[in-house]
């Protein structure tokens, strides 16, 4: 998968600048080259210059400077600290996410139902092969729209792949039934629109195509194709197309839609075609969709860096030992330098090596600290880096404390959510009291207690534990056992004993000493599992029993609003509220949880796409 260009990023982008620092340094030696020159022919003859002036080869000179200006580049995007974010993925792994949004468009022509000899049908065939593509992915999110006897969307894209095989199971051509069908060119309208209406600029087309080979392909059809063609290419979405076909002992059934229409479709896309067979996947997904630039994944998504400014060091100090190289002779004239430069690698290496066993030269420094570094790299490999969790978390913590000194306890309990950490629940909690979410207040300082490393964080808390658990119903008890056990563990906290002393004298007044004694009298309930027979509540609760509110209350209120009672019904006032219209957000929420409705599924998103069938006639008329 080819996420290098489109997901690598850059620490420190500044650092780019230093990439001038070659041309800098050969602007410098161009003018003390200059110098040196003038001082030279001032007290030196002409034909003494080859000895008072280190002449080079032309050649040499050049292909350094190309060295050096490389050895710059190298050491700026080493600096400038090249990373790859990593997510988390459904597995809960790390992994590098390749974001891309595709819209999944599959036929849903009643030719899609006809098994063949096997007994298996196209859309079987869709199925499972859509089935095989969920494995392979790397983070792309998926959207679902079928065509056939009209065109709908069925799923906006989603990240979440159960979701997309679920309404994959649903997805049948008896949820299209429009009199008038947008077909496949109101479906690529469709899913242009959805494409363009999801965050993110990488986005394409998934076309599973495949029916009844009788169907003939019309002039109009190869039109329509084209302008479909034009639209996706302006937008920048290109289409892949699965060519789906019945293989018999005649051999395989054409395509309903001429496969030469739908090549023409991909290519004038720049995306790409494969018929049904051993591995199309190979070819749509891995050397195409695969190889789509990712769109940048949230900051908040990300977990972790992998750390790749090693990669162009390494390159760097390799060619800074290729530089550092004597590449003539001591023994030799500098004059001669040109003719020897020509020599292949070897021999220079072998010359060198030679001089350096005679004595008449000696290895760098420089040479020996740059071998053992590059060593150091090729063998320790970079390991993962985890993307400043220290510092984001501080930044977090930060900016959940702001939130809780301004009072938006909305915004500090999100973020104390995403952290870890005693203190972390600690906030959670206390932003959740605040709110008046005593059950998610008592869940957070439930889990402080766990995460508590201390006698003085559990003691706390505990205490704060007591609190929450006082504002709930039935929580009285599990309130007085943690200020007891708060102040079993900070004994003397003024605070903790005041809530003890109020709490117990809620549990006196609601369990009265009277229904106590009368219990002790009765002797144990029978059976064990009843306080009394047929009840679940013990009797200090019976003579408490709170009023609950009468039918009065429910009749007076639906008077106040204009309603009339009726014998022992009540009329409510009709209402002159106008419909509700549901936006873009909307309507994509609903059919996100179309799969949570129990009543008439299938009928709802047969309604649901005849909308949108008559959206994209609408849409397709009003294209010039």
């Amino acid at each position: 998968m080819t996420l290098w260009p489109s997901a690598l990023q850059w620490a420190r982008p500044w650092a780019w600048l230093f990439a001038a620092a070659p041309l800098l340094l050969w602007a410098l030696r161009r003018w003390a080259g200059g110098r040196m020159r003038q001082d030279a022919g001032a007290y030196a003859d002409a034909q003494l210059h080859p000895w008072a002036v280190r002449l080079t080869s032309p050649g040499a000179s050049s292909c350094r400077r190309v060295g050096e200006l490389l050895l710059g580049l190298l050491l700026a995007a080493s600096l400038a600290g090249p990373r790859l974010p990593l997510a988390r993925s459904p597995a809960g792994l790390q992994s590098m996410r390749h974001a891309v949004n595709i819209m999944v468009v599959l036929d849903a022509s009643p030719g899609m139902e006809q098994a063949n000899a096997q007994g298996l049908s196209l859309m079987e065939h869709a199925r499972i092969e859509l089935q095989d593509l969920l494995p392979l992915l790397r983070g792309e999110r998926l959207g679902l729209a079928i065509y056939g006897r009209g065109a709908g969307v069925l799923l906006p894209c989603t990240d979440d792949m159960a979701i997309f095989g679920h309404v994959l199971q649903q997805a049948s051509p008896t949820l299209l039934q429009a009199q008038h069908s947008a077909g496949l060119h109101g479906a690529l309208e469709l899913a242009r629109r959805e494409l363009l209406a999801t965050p993110g600029s990488s986005r394409a087309v998934l076309l599973v195509a495949g029916a009844d080979p009788s169907s003939p392909v019309s002039q109009d059809f190869r039109e329509q194709m084209q302008q479909s063609a034009a639209s996706l290419r302006a937008a920048g979405i290109p289409v892949f197309v699965l060519l789906l076909e019945h293989a018999s002992w005649f051999g395989a059934s054409a395509s309903p839609l001429d496969s030469g229409v739908l090549d023409e479709l991909a290519r004038a896309t720049d995306g790409a075609s494969s018929k049904l067979g051993s591995d199309p996947w190979g070819a749509l997904y891995t050397r195409g969709l695969a190889r789509l630039p990712s769109n940048p994944v949230p900051a908040g998504e990300i977990i972790a860096w992998r750390e790749l400014d090693g990669v162009p060091l390494l390159g760097a100090l390799l060619l800074m030992l290729l530089l550092s190289i004597p590449w003539t002779s001591p023994a030799e004239p500098a004059s001669q330098s040109g003719k020897q430069s020509a020599g292949r690698f070897c021999g220079v290496l072998q010359l060198w090596s030679n001089a350096w066993r005679r004595g008449k030269t000696k290895p760098p420094a420089a040479l020996v600290v740059l071998a053992a570094l590059g060593m150091s790299f090729l063998l320790l490999s970079p390991p993962l880096v985890h993307a400043q969790t220290t510092t984001l978390h501080a930044t977090q913590a930060w900016d959940a404390w702001t939130a809780w000194r301004a009072g938006n306890f909305k915004q500090a309990r999100r973020l104390y959510a995403a952290l870890p950490g005693f203190d972390a629940r600690m906030g959670e909690g206390g932003s959740a009291y605040r709110l008046g979410a005593y059950p998610q207040a008592l869940a957070a300082y439930r889990r402080a207690m766990l995460d508590a490393n201390t006698n003085a964080q559990r003691a706390q808390a505990l205490y704060n534990l007591g609190n929450a658990a006082f504002h709930l119903p039935g929580g009285l008890r599990e309130a007085l056992d943690a200020y007891d056990a708060s102040l079993a563990l900070a004994p003397g906290n003024p605070a903790a004993l005041r809530n003890m002393h109020l709490a117990e004298a809620q549990w006196t007044f609601e369990h009265p000493e009277t229904a106590l004694t009368a219990m002790r009298k009765r002797g144990a309930p029978q059976p064990q599992s009843f306080f009394g027979r047929g009840s679940k509540r013990p009797p200090s609760q019976m003579g408490h029993e709170r009023q609950q509110p009468g039918r009065a209350a429910v009749e007076n209120q639906a008077l106040q609003t204009g309603g009339s009672l009726q014998g022992a019904s009540i009329t409510p006032a009709a209402s002159n509220t106008p419909p509700a219209k549901l936006t873009q957000e909307e309507r994509q929420a609903a059919q996100r949880k179309m799969e949570l409705l129990d009543d008439d599924a299938p009928q709802l998103l047969a309604d649901v796409l005849e909308h949108d069938n008559k959206v994209a006639i609408k849409g397709l008329r009003a294209q010039p």
